[in-house]
């Protein structure tokens, strides 16, 4: 009952990341791919990715609006190998987060906890934060059943900072009738010029002393 409590949220949370924004520039690169088959595009998509090294803002917007594509059709086998050569290319956040979440959909679960540990690596290196990484790493093993795991990544990326792993622990907090904790975890998010929705409805489910059933705070 708890995971279902709290996995509402997470997976809410846990969309993806996108691309980053992309220019006007010529998309012909792709135009057979949009224009292929189901059984062919991604195939064919993976070829031309491999033959273009260089790809124009352009190109990349139509190339993930097509993966984008594919997983809305539930196209996750074929479209995997598109998603590893993407990161294998970028090696960038949004390229490991879209990558890991097909994967945790394959049952691939070493796979997922590899990706996100190489990444966040880089990320340091790099001197980048890595709280929103590890929250999204977090909410893909909540998605697993593993709740004590989890717990221990949310932490983990709380005290980084991440807002999304303070919303879905204060809901966690919330199912285990820890409301000040859970308040606390959100009081923050409050404070700031335009708090996020979900950290709303978190604060006002926090407020509320009663006791209630865990199926109460969906």
């Amino acid at each position: 009952m708890l995971l279902a409590v709290v996995l509402d949220l997470a997976l809410a949370l846990a969309c993806g990341l996108g691309a980053p924004g992309a220019s006007s520039a010529d998309d012909e690169l792709f135009t057979a791919v949009l224009r292929a088959p189901p059984g062919e595009a991604a195939e064919l998509a993976l070829a031309t990715l491999r033959a273009n090294p260089v790809l124009e803002p352009g190109d990349l917007e139509t190339v993930w609006g097509f993966v984008q594509r594919e997983l809305a059709a539930l196209r996750l086998v074929e479209t995997e190998p598109l998603l590893a050569a993407l990161h294998e290319r970028y090696r960038a956040p949004w390229t490991a987060v879209n990558l890991a979440l097909v994967r945790q959909k394959l049952g691939d679960y070493r796979a997922v906890d590899a990706l996100f540990e190489a990444t966040v690596r880089a990320e340091r290196r790099r001197g980048n934060a890595t709280g929103g990484l590890t929250s999204q790493w977090g909410i893909l093993v909540l998605g697993t059943g593993d709740e004590a795991r989890a717990r221990t990544l949310l932490e983990r990326a709380y005290a980084l900072g991440s807002d999304d792993a303070a919303v879905v622990l204060a809901r966690w907090d919330l199912a285990l009738d820890r409301p000040r904790t859970a308040r606390r975890r959100v009081r923050a998010l409050m404070l700031s010029p335009e708090p996020p929705a979900w950290a709303q409805r978190t604060w006002g489910l926090a407020l509320l002393t009663p006791r209630r059933p865990l199926s109460d705070l969906k």
